[in-house]
């Protein structure tokens, strides 16, 4: 609040921590070079005013000191919170790798069996609200990043109440960011009447990541084109030209008899008017091209055209067949799907309880409001963030629809009140605003469609 006004925190993430789950250093974070001051007044032009500081523990500590905090630690965090001052926009102090390392989908370290490294954090924070208790610069902290218990959610919700107990022994001021546990997406409430809740919402994944981690994905908006489920069953192989005339089926799956001499390939589609469209140009490497040395797990941008898929992205089907899962993608009814270089479809069919889910705004609102315990938040009267919500840069180009997509998921957080965070401003070209890639934000970097639709929606909201 400010006086009377309620301020909905609309922006986007600083990335300030290891891209490895582990085995980073302080250095690495501080020298990757991802954002500075003038980033902040970057953000502020787009009519954004919040920054999500994804921050690693080891900016503060390390794991042979546990418990004491370095001076530099502190010196940086003071640099963005004048920064962020200096622009105009609020900071939202992320711990986005806390100690036992990141966590979300796959964190197999010991954080949830370990009391160690969950005093260690609930101390860090305590040195953390204390220091900045009467900053009004920092709208909140964000506590946790995507905590992921393997499906014991008590677990976070009572780490979640220890945290804030604590943090509110030394500071009463701030409004604090509670997230759901990642996989299980339980939503739930705690006895503070200064908490805000958190999910984060890539919602559908493959279509956020399409070109980076899967292939053509769809086109947003199309009441025809189906969102394509996270399981489905494997049909039978159905040839190089295939017709979708059954409802049961959701996708198409590229098969290969062999991989030997497999060098490149193409998806077309065929509508039932003649008119035929490239969804896909595949190039088949023996691995992607990446430096060792390089800095981040992703150190270069994706091409979409040859789309590069390594050979150990294919896995046996049959004694006489290789599938490629990262390349499903949705099918229309009453269309043709063409596959050139001697390779053949497998049919994807629904699962049972699965139906077609069309891949439009309402959509995608249902899902907010359900499998995301959005409308247990709004019962309860209960403010909202989605700390990360991003694209792949990809799924602007070639009519797939990404620039209405995130014009109508704005839409929708701005009708219920949510606040929200774009994942990243830098440092990965899967989402990224700059793709930088080991230089400093520069305009050459940058999606320019992204920024252009900020601005639209938010410099007047």
């Amino acid at each position: 609040m400010r006086g009377a006004e309620t301020i909905r925190l609309t922006g986007i993430n600083f990335p300030a921590y290891g891209w490895k789950r582990s085995g980073y250093t302080r250095q690495e974070v501080l020298g990757a070079r991802n954002f500075r001051a003038e980033d902040y007044r970057r953000v502020a032009a787009m009519g954004m005013n919040v920054v999500r500081l994804n921050m690693s523990y080891l900016l503060f500590e390390r794991d042979e000191n546990p418990y004491r905090y370095d001076a530099e630690g502190w010196d940086w965090l003071d640099e963005q919170v004048n920064a962020a001052r200096a622009a105009g926009v609020y900071l939202m102090p992320d711990i986005h790798a806390p100690q036992g390392g990141y966590q979300a989908p796959g964190y197999d370290g010991d954080f949830w069996e370990n009391p160690e490294p969950r005093e260690r954090l609930k101390a860090l924070w305590v040195e953390i609200a204390h220091r900045y208790r009467n900053e009004t610069q920092i709208a909140a902290y964000s506590l946790f990043n995507e905590p992921f218990t393997n499906n014991r959610n008590q677990l976070w919700v009572t780490y979640a109440r220890e945290l804030v107990e604590a943090i509110r022994s030394v500071d009463k001021n701030h409004l604090l960011d509670v997230e759901q546990d990642v996989a299980t997406m339980i939503p739930f409430s705690l006895p503070d009447d200064n908490l805000m809740y958190d999910f984060h919402c890539y919602e559908p994944w493959r279509y956020s990541t399409q070109f980076w981690r899967y292939g053509f994905q769809g086109r947003y908006g199309d009441p025809q084109t189906p969102i394509l489920p996270w399981t489905w069953r494997e049909g039978q192989p159905c040839g190089a030209a295939f017709k979708v005339i059954d409802e049961h089926v959701a996708g198409l799956m590229p098969l290969a008899k062999t991989l030997d001499g497999l060098d490149e390939f193409t998806i077309d589609e065929i509508e039932p008017d003649g008119n035929r469209q490239r969804l896909i140009r595949v190039q088949v490497v023996d691995e992607p091209a990446r430096p060792e040395s390089a800095p981040l797990p992703v150190s270069a941008s994706v091409s979409d055209d040859p789309l590069p898929v390594a050979k150990k992205s294919w896995a046996v089907f049959s004694p006489n067949h290789f599938k490629c899962e990262m390349l499903a993608f949705p099918v229309k009814q009453g269309c043709i799907y063409a596959i050139s270089g001697g390779l053949e479809f497998l049919t994807l069919e629904y699962n049972p309880g699965d139906s077609f889910a069309p891949f439009t705004n309402e959509t995608i609102e249902a899902r907010l409001l359900g499998e995301y315990g959005l409308q247990f938040y709004l019962d309860n009267d209960l403010p909202v963030n989605v700390g990360e919500y991003g694209l792949s840069p990809h799924a602007f180009k070639g009519g797939r629809g990404g620039r209405q997509m995130l014009a109508d998921r704005l839409d929708l957080y701005k009708k219920y009140n949510i606040n929200s965070q774009y994942w990243v401003y830098s440092g990965a070209a899967d989402f990224a605003l700059y793709d930088n890639r080991g230089e400093y934000p520069q305009e050459r970097h940058v999606n320019q469609v992204l920024v252009s639709l900020f601005k639209e929606k938010l410099k007047h909201a």
